[in-house]
């Protein structure tokens, strides 16, 4: 007793040693505890993460059990335990490099920012979605915003109710589903609701494929979508609508459209989102036809031989599914927009692209912005991407083209050279004729160098005259 007390004096004078001197009282030093993933992690996060749990704080007790359970089967779990900015920014990064996102649906984290921007960064990244919920669908479903209703509408809920027995028995199911969905492969990456569907992005002549976004999602929910009986193709919404016609004016499709799919819409979609629904229904999907014609109708339908009265609804509302998850990530208010941005390179694919390219036409400028920025870190110089990019160095605002000026210099646009070469030459804002310079520059080009070179002669000899003018 006597040398232990003495012993404490000077180690009370220094606080590190005396932290060391608590550890040996204990003899169980666990530094892993150090690294419990539900403590806010630093701005890289932990590495080779199978699942992120994504939850309000406030349902922290459901949250606890689940992560037990899924490391009871050797998987390693990252959970956010604040909604601070810092914690957004790590669970950013965790999310993008995981391989699966659980959604603990709540009251509360139907509300949180934080939690949906996590759903979208999810889905836009290729990741399995499961979703365990507090309560049942019908009680939790109007909690949330009409797009995370769409995103979260074909997923099969895994209640937790009733004592602590019924939770546990639901985790062993919950922990089932889980395993399967990181074993689940994903369906191909061009398939759409139904199967291979052509889209017309700006009219009847103009045909490509869509491609999906997310595929893993769609291949571990598949089950869930195929509930719905089906009936005769003969019985599709043209034919309940339209039969023995070839071509209607859009305003009566649309009307037509609310009708029919009546409840389908009001089950998803307040009043205010209505708008924005019919808005991305016929620019988006119907390139801004004034006429819908029953051939252009089919080639948004897809696959002719389906069994399915509802296809056209499962294709329109899986475009929208895609639309929003977009915007969420990649709008200003994002909490995961930087860093969707800067680990694009990891999840970018066909479906991703072609997204970006579509929010290029966004009316909001910060969005157009963001769009072309992230398509110049893609590195894909495709001719699509390279023409919607010069379409916008005519963009009324001056952020918007002095992105798609930087974006096609890292993407080395040859196309783009020379009105590149016109922006830095004629554009009336400096910094995007500075962005048109630097775009030049870093391309690093024959084309690119012959430009800056000629221009540069100019200049120097305009600059010339107006010296002798001076002085005469």
């Amino acid at each position: 007793m006597g040398n232990k007390s003495s012993s404490a004096r000077p180690e009370a004078q220094r606080p590190s040693k005396q932290n060391q001197g608590t550890e040996k009282q204990e003899n169980k030093p666990q530094p892993e505890k150090k690294k419990d993933v539900t403590s806010p992690a630093p701005a890289s996060g932990p590495k080779d993460v199978d699942v992120v749990i994504s939850a309000s704080p406030a349902d922290a007790a459901l949250v606890s059990m689940l992560k037990e359970k899924l490391e009871q089967v050797s998987l390693s779990v990252y959970c956010n335990s604040t909604e601070s900015p810092d914690a957004a920014k790590a669970v950013g990064k965790v999310l993008v490099d995981a391989k699966l996102l659980v959604f603990v649906a709540s009251e509360k984290s139907a509300k949180s920012k934080l939690c949906n921007d996590q759903i979208s960064l999810a889905y836009i990244s290729n990741k399995p979605i499961v979703l365990a919920a507090k309560k049942e669908k019908d009680s939790l479903i109007n909690e949330f915003s009409f797009g995370l209703r769409l995103t979260l509408q074909i997923l099969n809920w895994i209640v937790f109710e009733g004592d602590q027995d019924a939770q546990g028995a639901t985790a062993n199911s919950f922990v089932q589903v889980v395993q399967e969905s990181l074993n689940k492969p994903a369906v191909s990456e061009t398939a759409t609701v139904e199967a291979s569907v052509t889209l017309e992005s700006a009219g009847p002549s103009l045909k490509r494929n869509r491609a999906r976004i997310n595929t893993k999602l769609r291949g571990v929910s598949i089950a869930s979508e195929s509930k719905e009986p089906s009936e005769s193709v003969s019985d599709s919404f043209w034919q309940r609508n339209f039969a023995g016609e070839d071509e209607v004016p859009w305003y009566r499709f649309q009307q037509v459209f609310l009708t029919d799919y009546d409840a389908k819409i009001t089950s998803l979609f307040d009043e205010e989102s209505v708008p924005w629904l019919l808005n991305m229904l016929k620019n988006d999907i119907f390139g801004a036809a004034e006429k819908i014609t029953k051939n252009h109708f089919m080639n948004v339908r897809g696959d002719e031989g389906s069994q399915d009265r509802h296809a056209f609804w499962k294709v329109v509302s899986q475009i929208a599914v895609e639309k929003y998850n977009m915007q969420e990530v990649f709008n200003m208010d994002s909490s995961v927009r930087l860093t969707a941005i800067e680990k694009l390179a990891q999840y970018q694919s066909a479906g991703v692209i072609d997204a970006l390219k579509s929010l290029l036409e966004d009316k909001d400028p910060n969005v157009r912005a963001v769009a072309a920025i992230s398509l110049g870190r893609t590195g894909k110089a495709e001719q699509s991407v390279v023409d919607a990019l010069m379409g916008l160095l005519e963009d009324p605002d001056r952020i918007v083209r002095q992105s798609a000026c930087l974006s096609l210099g890292s993407m080395k646009a040859v196309k783009a050279i020379p009105k590149l070469g016109h922006v830095w030459r004629n554009d009336f804002i400096s910094v995007v004729r500075d962005a048109a310079r630097s775009a030049l520059t870093i391309m690093d080009l024959p084309e690119a160098d012959k430009i800056l070179r000629v221009t540069k002669i100019l200049e120097d000899e305009v600059k010339t005259l107006a010296a002798g003018r001076v002085d005469v």
